[in-house]
């Protein structure tokens, strides 16, 4: 099944702001959706790369404490 990344979202206890900016566009992921730049909750940071469109989501956490939120094709 196809899928596309969503969101990517940064731990707080892992990654401040500019760091989470810098990861961001290190690894290939845009730092703003339209005009919204990031969605910061108590602990993480979102940065939404697409719309939430899709019908079923799944989570892959990767060794770093980030999660990529997939839309499912």
């Amino acid at each position: 099944m196809a899928t596309e990344v969503q969101s990517v979202i940064l731990p707080k206890k892992k990654f401040t702001k500019l760091q989470a900016k810098k990861w961001i566009k290190e690894n290939g992921y845009k730092e703003s959706f339209y005009k919204k730049q990031v969605d910061i909750t108590k602990e993480y940071y979102r940065f939404r790369q697409k719309a939430p469109k899709y019908k079923n989501y799944r989570n892959k956490k990767l060794s770093n404490g980030v999660i990529l939120v997939l839309g499912l094709k």
